[in-house]
């Protein structure tokens, strides 16, 4: 039974593994676009959340792994979650002036604006989807869960896991232009600049 449980425990770390990898491939691509710099705003910090959060999570599963029984490598979870936490809700704080200005009035958009919220955005996503993966996990031994439910926890996560990061991956690519040929955030400046106005004066 402590096993199955702490299996189980193992399984969601690895899934916090990957959906804050995930959050981290997409925070960066946010700056490939040329709209936002990496080092403008908060970004450090966000960066150094995410990382911060992947590190003491692959530390945890170290430990849990040679300390199955003791309890201070789970308190280890509550440093990633606060980590995921606040890193991701930098970034969209970040964002919030982009969102306004390039999605929903359009006024900034047409030069990677649109492209890098997007990525963003997903970043956003994929931490906040970590840090409740890594919640889960902090309530996987139980006592009073049955063998049957920890059998079926383990598949089910997994299969929560990649449905969560197909989900988030395959709408930031889309958005943020990554199956374009040609870079989704030269064709608003390209129409501006073909585009011809005609001025009438009136004589008097």
């Amino acid at each position: 039974m402590k096993k199955k449980l702490i299996s189980r425990e193992i399984t969601t770390g690895f899934a916090v593994i990957v959906l804050t990898i995930l959050a981290l491939v997409l925070f960066g691509l946010g700056f490939s676009t040329g709209y936002y710099t990496f080092g403008q705003m908060n970004s450090t910090l966000v960066a150094i959340c995410l990382g911060g959060a992947l590190l003491i999570e692959c530390c945890a599963l170290f430990c849990l792994k040679k300390f199955p029984d003791a309890f201070w490598p789970r308190l280890l979870t509550f440093l990633v979650t606060a980590a995921l936490a606040f890193g991701s809700m930098t970034l969209l704080g970040d964002r919030v002036e982009g969102i306004g200005n390039c999605i929903l009035t359009d006024y900034d958009s047409g030069h990677g604006g649109e492209e890098a919220i997007y990525y963003s955005l997903g970043g956003v996503l994929a931490a906040l989807a970590a840090m409740v993966f890594n919640i889960i996990g902090a309530f996987s031994r139980d006592p009073g869960k049955e063998e049957k439910t920890s059998r079926g926890g383990k598949a089910a996560l997994l299969s929560a896991c990649a449905l969560v990061l197909v989900a988030i991956l395959v709408p930031s690519l889309i958005l943020g232009g990554a199956f374009k040929g040609v870079p989704g955030a030269t064709s608003g400046t390209v129409a501006a600049l073909n585009e011809t106005y005609k001025v009438t004066v009136a004589k008097k």
